[in-house]
């Protein structure tokens, strides 16, 4: 490896700290500051909701889950009416499994913190926000290591 390549890799993981130092701070300003407390929003809550529908609740009535994650924001196209009379949710599954080591992190920072362990609480929101700016981030840097692999030029 030359000099060149670890000073570039230096200042690729200093921008990736910054990153990560913006985005904690953009989540915090969003909750503090947006028309919504939660960190999970957007049709976020409509792939999360797999995790404490399966996890907490153990059935596949998406009903309350939705209705806590999107509060007060409303839900209304989330909601998919199962020919059972129970309500699914518009998402696969495949979000809710990249969240799920966040997910056992919340559910045990709820129990430690005496926060309600039900999948909506704030331990959960942060746990999940958190991964998922790290998965993000840990992304760009494996596309950074593979384009050095590659042997692709910097500019200069």
């Amino acid at each position: 490896m030359n000099a060149e390549t670890t000073t570039g890799r230096k200042g690729f993981i200093l921008f990736l700290l910054a990153a990560f130092v913006f985005s904690c701070g953009l989540l915090g300003a969003s909750a503090l500051l947006g028309k919504s407390p939660k960190l999970i929003t957007g049709d976020g809550p409509a792939y999360y909701a797999w995790l404490p529908t399966l996890l907490i609740d153990g059935d596949l009535d998406f009903r309350n889950n939705l209705r806590d994650l999107y509060s007060p924001d409303p839900a209304a196209g989330q909601y998919v009416r199962t020919p059972r009379g129970t309500v699914g949710t518009k998402c696969p599954v495949g979000m809710a499994v990249l969240e799920l080591p966040a997910f056992e992190a919340g559910h045990a920072a709820a129990r430690l913190l005496n926060a309600p362990a039900d999948g909506v609480s704030m331990p959960y929101q942060i746990a999940v926000a958190l991964w998922l700016v790290v998965f993000y981030l840990l992304s760009l840097y494996a596309f950074y290591l593979a384009l050095l692999a590659c042997q692709v030029p910097t500019p200069s």
